[in-house]
This record gives structure tokens, sequence and C-alpha cells, in this order.
């Protein structure tokens, strides 16, 4: 391949440099290689160049962002406002007569299937209530951990999927005028008040940061794991 080609990969956006290091591994490379010697500009790709390049937009989007801390310390005033109103109205009495119970009412497994979904790192909902049943059953059986759990709740790492989904449970509030149980009621009002916060324009400026910053780390991750795999090949 001749210095032009080589000089206009050169020039290729890191986020291409990123998918053509997901789809070359270095048996490709040495395939390729043995057709054409002259494939140095695959090195060049992944070369510390590149990679300096990513770490220096992970270290601006470090940098203390006048917006982000804005978004920050509004998200903590939130979550000081939603443990004041958790502890008003929580008791884990509430948990364990739930669980004591033989067969639950339908519409104690529908707030109880939100209620797993939304304490589990998942973002699609199965609509098999009863496995959400024995979800929860198993929550329980570490009391002292939901409570820690519930309480120390984060609303800005839930994803814009996930609130869509969780915004499904208002359809019951509709339905039931008055839920007939202590513990369903603190379930559907816990995770309504976590719902209204999540919906701020702030949490959205805010989880969008955080998903950047998780994506430049993977990229240089993968790209000096690629680079590693060349260094180990040219010195055989």
């Amino acid at each position: 391949m001749n210095n032009k080609h080589q000089n206009y990969f050169m020039t290729v956006r890191t986020e291409v440099v990123l998918q053509i290091c997901q789809f070359l591994d270095i048996k490709s490379y040495l395939q390729l290689r043995l057709v054409n010697s002259d494939m140095d500009f695959i090195v060049k790709l992944i070369n510390k160049q590149k990679i300096n390049e990513i770490r220096f937009r992970l270290i601006n989007l470090q940098e203390d962002n006048e917006e982000i801390l804005k978004c920050r310390n509004l998200i903590e005033q939130d979550k000081q406002k939603l443990r004041q109103h958790w502890t008003s109205i929580f008791n884990k009495i509430y948990f364990i007569e739930i669980k004591a119970l033989s067969s639950p009412p339908q519409i104690l497994l529908e707030i109880i299937k939100y209620f797993v979904f939304l304490m589990n790192p998942i973002d699609q909902l199965s609509k098999d209530n009863y496995s959400y049943w024995v979800l929860y059953k198993q929550l329980v059986a570490n009391l002292n951990i939901l409570i820690i759990r519930i309480f120390e709740f984060e609303p800005e790492r839930i994803s814009k999927n996930k609130l869509e989904i969780l915004q499904q449970i208002y359809e019951f509030n509709q339905k039931y005028i008055h839920f007939g149980s202590n513990g369903i009621e603190f379930m559907y009002q816990y995770i309504v008040s976590i719902i209204e916060v999540r919906k701020r324009d702030y949490y959205d400026i805010y989880y969008d940061y955080q998903t950047k910053l998780q994506l430049y780390d993977k990229m240089i991750q993968q790209l000096e794991k690629l680079d590693q795999k060349f260094q180990n090949e040219i010195q055989l």
C-alpha cells in the first residue's frame, strides 16, 4: 500500500478507528499481511497518538465542568429530599408481611414487578410476574441490605429506556385509588418519587456525561489491548 493510502488512514476519526479495532483481530491482520506486506497503516491507526487523542478527550470531560457540577449539586439535593420523604413513609414490616403471603393479589405482583425492575441493573421488563415475586422474596431475605439499597438509591443511574418503562406504573394508580396495603402503597410511592426527579432535564445531561466517560474509557482499553497484541506479534 502506498504512502498516499497510509496518510489517508492516519486522518480517520477516532470513532472509526474504534470500529476497525472491534472487527480486526491480530489473526486477521496476519492473514492480510501475507497478501500485502505493506500493512503498517494498521499499526498507525492504533498507535499511541490515537490512544492519547482519546485520553485527551477523556481528561477534558473529567475536568470541572460548571454545567455538570450544577447538575450534580441539584441531584444531591434531590436525593436528600427523597430520603427524608422515604423515611416518613417507610416501615420494614411492610416487606416482611408481603413476603409472608402465600398467594399475593395481582395488583401486588404488578407493583412488585416494577419495584424489582427498579432495584436491579436491567433495562427490559419481563411479562412473567411470578419470576419477579421470586426475586422479591430473595431481596427481602437480606432485608437489611435491601433497606440500605432503598435509601442509597441513585436516580441518576437510571437510563432513559428504563425510565420510560417505569412510567407505565402510573396506570395502576388510575385503576386502584386505594391499594389496600401499606406495603404496596410504599413501593408505589417510592417508585413514583424516583420517576418524578429522574424526569428532570439535568438528569439527562448528567447521565449522558457519565455515558461518555464510560465510552471513552472503554475505547482506550480496547485500543491498548489491540496495540499490545500487535507488539507481542512483532516480537515473535
